[in-house]
Formats: structure tokens, C-alpha cells, sequence
């Protein structure tokens, strides 16, 4: 498995770079996982046109069902804009993130709601309390590789398992 940081900017043309870049790794890898920043912009357009599956990322918080619906709606338009069926790209799940617990009563009632999403799966969550993910993000290292014994790391591990892109160890 090969992780590559969302980091790498597009300097080419729109929604082309990644589908070139990731072209040169055909048949080397079973699954490339793209980290894409929680953002709808240029940089995860391009992502998403180049990918063949996506997980959605979502915070705990007001805006999650709104943020879930967006980047559903993105990933079709896109879809859309490159005569692609929708259904080409396969949502996989979702992560959420930002989970603390204990929560509130408010927290609580977001939280419900993302894990009896209709159609969406929870892979599984991110608790806010790891050092760990934030020493790898400004090493830009994927956790799993920064910290490997982690509980952070495992978390990770078990979403990529629940998601079907590894075997569980």
C-alpha cells in the first residue's frame, strides 16, 4: 500500500494531474489512498477524478450532515463533468473525526445521526486525544508509518480494513 500526501499540488491542468501521476503506478499497487485535505477545491476535484473510490471524512459537529451531503454532491458533479456515471466513484464509508467522549447532549444527537446515515457506513472514528496524528501531520508522515504502535495508528488500520483496502490483522 502506498500512501501519498495531499500535499502535492496540482501545477497542470484541472482534474488531469492526478489521473497522469497516478497512470505511472498502474499495476504496481492493488489500492492508492490519496489523503485529501477536508476541503472542496481544485486540489480534491483533481483527486476525485483521478480516484475509483473515496471515504468521506466528517467532524462532530453542526455542519456534519451538511459536509456529508456536500462532498457526496461534489464527487457526483465531478462524476458528471467528466461523463462519468456517479456511481463510478464507490463511496466506501465514512470517518468521523474529532470524536471526544464524553459528549454532549448536541454532540451526542450529530453523532447518532452520522452512524444511521441511510446509506453511508461508519468505517470508524478519530478521538481528538492523539498526539500521535498531529506529530505525523507536521512530520508529513501517514500515522501508521510515524507511530505505528499507536491506538491512533490502529484506528487507522481498522478503517482501511472495514473499508476492504487491507486484510485485518
Amino acid at each position: 500500500m502506498a500512501f501519498l500526501p495531499s500535499r502535492l499540488r496540482e501545477t497542470g491542468s484541472a482534474n488531469h494531474f492526478y489521473a497522469r501521476m497516478l497512470k505511472q503506478f498502474e499495476g504496481e499497487y492493488d489500492d492508492i489512498l490519496l489523503d485529501m485535505r477536508p476541503a472542496l477545491d481544485t486540489d480534491t476535484d483533481s483527486q476525485t477524478a483521478a480516484a475509483t473510490a473515496a471515504i468521506i471524512m466528517v467532524d462532530v459537529d453542526e455542519w456534519a450532515m451538511k459536509a456529508v451531503k456536500m462532498q457526496v454532491a461534489q464527487h457526483k458533479k465531478i462524476m458528471a463533468n467528466l461523463g462519468r456515471p456517479a456511481d463510478d466513484l464507490d463511496i466506501l464509508g465514512m470517518v468521523i473525526g474529532r470524536v471526544m467522549k464524553p459528549m454532549g447532549d448536541f454532540d451526542a444527537a450529530v453523532y447518532k445521526q452520522l452512524r444511521n446515515h441511510p446509506r453511508i457506513p461508519v468505517l470508524g472514528e478519530v478521538p481528538v486525544r492523539s498526539a500521535a496524528l498531529k506529530e505525523a501531520r507536521n512530520k508529513g508522515l501517514p500515522v501508521v508509518f510515524y507511530r505505528p504502535k499507536t491506538d491512533t495508528a490502529d484506528f487507522f488500520r481498522t478503517i482501511a480494513a472495514n473499508a476492504g483496502l487491507v486484510t485485518a490483522a
